[in-house]
């Protein structure tokens, strides 16, 4: 057949143009199964009256009709379906879901795993070990805080010592941090283990058994304590706390830190690698948190760890914010189920993966649920450690939850990767605008459910200030001014609570009274208020052994026979006063003066020099002479400052201490004095370093703060060296509470305010930044 005739008789003898026209005719929004056989049957009658016309049920035609009609609904739905998975708003599979959450540059979160801190019950040892008594603690169990043993706390520091790592024993820790507000010191066992240092055990939580682990606990280069990377043969860490609260307290004692799921690994290897690649574990419930990728070398052993970074935009990891120098990284892509690909780089930006992998995750069970501490008790593990001598032992310790753990996230659900992955690519990675603020935070965590953030920056800026930089990151935010002035303010501040029972008078001790020792007011009063100690010995002088940035460590001498100096509770003299928080004065030899942490020949015409030099006492370990031998083994000096203090310099005088808890015994007596509805007040003895109680025959409530007649007990109400003062009034106690506060002003050539409860923080360094006043020195009337 001719071409020509092909085309003129395309479809039952009819020119294509004639087809052509009666598309308009045709309706293409039917699509299930009644309509498109109404629509066809509609259609051909329309068209092909002559040609078709037989339409009862029994003829064959009509069964091809309800077979096209059939096809083209099953057609129609899965196009649909299809095209609604194209769409994050329609889209109902959570795998699609995911894929273009991923092509908007954002990752969806997995599960996130409960933790917490276990703290330290009990310990005990197969080793034989004495303590100070010459008592044997071999298999003797020691109770944390044991009110029946008043030598708990030597011999639990004891055993702890028998089986810590070398060159480490309580109070010499391996590095010390504030988490949190709270110290905290990092310690390891000198474990025998060459496995990754892991405790497994099972509780019943909400209902359900669950598999816990401990993990080895650390805080280094962070500003919260986390699980070390999984490495065998690793030394088990743990944490010291101390908030000051007494050892009753659930932040202070030796913790370490638990978390609810099973650490699995998967070994791989990578013969021929390619750009951007792709490593799939298919493992169920990976946790948000908790992957380690590391290299194995051609014996098994682990190599340094791959570091972990974020997703950003498209498939090529190419990142730019972290150090040149790191190229072994690798990035996280979430999946269905929990589970992940690992996503290398391109050999441009990052290093290619070549050879052999080891890769550590925690499969964790994806719940919402709260920990409380009676679920949580009795978990007893046993480390095997090798003591100093070498011989292998166990160390045994009971554990427990202090507090309620509720910080267990399930995955983010489908609803949640449609709000926040368009709202991720919308701030592309940073917040500028005011919507960006409220907006990126959501894309941190599943568990963040509203954001309103406020602008607050250019609320109240200063009239001195160009309106170009209200954050002054670009434009300067210094104000020089001639009209300053600094004076003390002295006041009293009030609290009230009434006795209803001996527990919440404990509770309100505890909670708002103690609290109070911390605050900036009280401590003032007692800088200013209370005698500084003068040292006797005018020969006490100080060796400097390091020094670094405001910070320097070394120990006292005689310097008439040059012997070393004890200090604490090692000696009798001034020198006791020496422990951590106390504060010193030193002053340079004759015809010296302090220049920038050196002692200089003194320049009268020399504005940087200085006749006195004040200091705050951060650590002392032992003694503070090392046994005799100055330098400790870590090559530092057993006392140490927080600012420069050169060698020769003599210590004048000392502020001890300021003790910011109360012993269990005093409590007591405040409890009983409450209970008898009595006057009475609370005063800082320095001689002793400790409170005191001022009884209501003592005690003058009337005329101003005097050390004068400090410790009387006459019963003529003479006393008024109370910082704080209990006073019954109706049925409840009023709290009268001395503070002192220093106040810089400016006349009138500056305008500003200072918020204590409102803290700006940089980015970079994670720490709160503060504004500084500076006394400039070509100021001749300071």
């Amino acid at each position: 057949m001719t071409t020509t005739t092909r085309q003129t008789n395309l479809i039952l003898n009819q020119d294509w143009t004639r087809i052509y026209q009666t598309f308009k005719n045709a309706d293409f929004k039917s699509y299930d199964f009644e309509n498109l056989r109404r629509v066809i049957i509609t259609y051909l009658r329309e068209n092909y009256p002559e040609d078709f016309n037989d339409y009862i049920e029994s003829s064959e035609y009509l069964a091809l009709i309800d077979a096209v009609a059939f096809l083209g609904q099953s057609l129609a739905f899965r196009i649909d379906l299809a095209s609604r998975e194209n769409f994050i708003e329609l889209a109902s599979r959570r795998e699609s879901v995911l894929r273009i959450a991923r092509m908007l540059s954002y990752n969806a979160k997995r599960n996130i795993t409960s933790k917490g801190l276990l703290k330290f019950d009990t310990v005990s040892t197969t080793e034989n070990i004495l303590d100070a008594n010459g008592k044997n603690l071999a298999r003797q169990i020691i109770q944390w805080n044991d009110s029946t043993n008043s030598n708990w706390k030597e011999q639990f520091n004891t055993i702890l010592n028998a089986a810590m790592a070398d060159n480490t024993e309580i109070g010499r820790s391996q590095g010390s941090s504030t988490i949190q507000g709270i110290p905290t010191e990092q310690y390891r066992f000198r474990t025998a283990s060459r496995d990754v240092p892991i405790f497994t055990y099972n509780k019943n939580v909400a209902g359900r058994a669950m598999p816990f682990e401990m993990v080895s606990t650390a805080f280094k280069g962070s500003e919260e304590i986390y699980e070390e990377a999984p490495v065998p043969g690793n030394q088990l860490g743990f944490v010291y706390k101390l908030d000051g609260k007494g050892a009753a307290s659930t932040n202070t004692g030796f913790f370490l830190m638990f978390k609810q799921g099973s650490l699995e690994l998967a070994d791989f290897s990578i013969a021929v690698p390619t750009t951007n690649e792709k490593v799939a574990i298919d493992a169920d419930n990976i946790n948000n948190s908790d992957v380690w990728l590391f290299q194995l070398a051609a014996n098994g052993a682990q190599l340094d760890p791959w570091t972990q970074v974020s997703n950003l935009v498209g498939n090529n990891i190419a990142y730019n914010s972290i150090e040149k120098d790191i190229r072994n990284i690798y990035s996280i892509s979430t999946k269905n189920l929990d589970r992940i690909d690992l996503i290398f780089a391109d050999g441009v930006y990052g290093n290619l993966p070549q050879g052999s992998f080891r890769v550590y995750y925690r499969v964790s069970n994806g719940l919402s649920y709260s920990v409380l501490p009676n679920e949580m008790r009795g978990i007893n593990i046993e480390v095997p450690y090798v003591n100093k001598s070498g011989q292998g032992h166990v160390l045994k310790i009971s554990m427990s939850l202090k507090y309620t753990v509720s910080n267990s996230v399930p995955a983010e659900t489908v609803e949640s990767i449609r709000t926040k992955a368009p709202a991720q690519y919308y701030t592309q990675n940073r917040m500028i605008t005011a919507e960006d603020y409220n907006l990126a935070p959501l894309t941190s965590s599943q568990d963040i459910l509203k954001v309103k953030a406020i602008n607050r920056t250019s609320s109240g800026v200063s009239r001195n200030f160009d309106i170009i930089d209200a954050s002054g990151k670009y434009s300067s935010v210094n104000v020089f001014a001639d009209d300053g002035l600094i004076y003390k303010s002295e006041s009293e501040k009030s609290l009230a609570f009434k006795t209803v029972s001996r527990i919440d008078t404990v509770n309100f001790i505890r909670q708002s009274v103690e609290p109070l020792f911390t605050n900036t007011g009280v401590y003032n009063f007692y800088f200013t208020k209370y005698d500084k100690i003068l040292f006797t010995d005018t020969n006490t002088q100080w060796t400097q052994i390091t020094l670094d940035v405001n910070e320097s460590t070394g120990y006292f001498i005689n310097s008439v026979d040059l012997t070393l100096q004890k200090v604490s509770s090692y000696t009798t003299n001034t020198l006791k006063y020496v422990v951590a928080g106390a504060m010193i004065k030193f002053v340079p030899p004759v015809g010296k003066s302090f220049k920038r942490g050196e002692l200089v020949t003194t320049d009268a015409n020399d504005l940087d020099q200085t006749d006195r030099l004040w200091t705050k006492i951060i650590r002392v370990v032992g003694d503070g002479t090392n046994a005799g031998r100055g330098t400790l083994s870590t090559g530092k000096g057993p006392i140490i400052f927080n600012d420069i203090v050169p060698t020769g310099a003599i210590a004048s005088r000392i502020i001890p201490k300021f003790v910011n808890n109360l012993p269990d015994a005093l409590e007591t007596q405040i409890v009983n004095l409450c209970a008898e509805n009595k006057n009475f007040g609370l005063r800082f003895d320095v001689a002793t370093v400790s409170w005191k109680i001022i009884t209501a025959p003592n005690i003058d409530l009337i005329n101003a703060f005097a050390l004068g007649k400090a410790g009387d007990t006459s019963n003529n109400n003479l006393d008024t060296s109370w910082i704080i003062a209990f006073t019954k009034e109706s049925d409840e106690y009023q709290l009268r509470v001395r503070t002192l506060d220093y106040i810089f002003g400016s006349l009138e050539q500056n305008r500003f305010y200072f918020d204590v409860n409102q803290k700006i923080y940089d980015g970079k360094t994670g720490k709160t930044i503060k504004d500084q006043v500076r006394v400039l020195g070509i100021n001749t009337m300071p």
